[in-house]
């Protein structure tokens, strides 16, 4: 289980939670730069990632903070739906 994930250092953006609970951001307001950080924290274990400045990326940010179940897949992966789509306008890259 994903128990947390966060924006953890610089970069900024506008996160409300709205009267049904969700989170509602504009993604003109989420501002990501090259030294904005999430953490994610499993279980117990915590590790951070660094953002890349895309539209897909300021829709993720969007949603923070979440806590997430994953499912399993076949015994060695994890997945998750996030509460709604995110953008996929984005270039893809295969640098992960």
């Amino acid at each position: 289980m994903i128990s947390g994930v966060y924006i953890i250092s610089s970069g900024s953006f506008n996160n409300q939670i709205s009267d049904n609970g969700e989170n509602s951001s504009n993604l003109d307001d989420v501002n990501i730069n090259n030294n904005t950080k999430i953490r994610i924290t499993v279980d117990d274990k915590v590790t951070t990632a660094t953002l890349i400045d895309s539209e897909t990326t300021r829709d993720f940010v969007s949603l923070l903070p979440l806590t997430l179940d994953m499912d399993d897949l076949f015994g060695r992966e994890k997945y998750v739906n996030l509460p709604r789509p995110i953008s996929e306008n984005s270039e893809r890259t295969e640098n992960y």
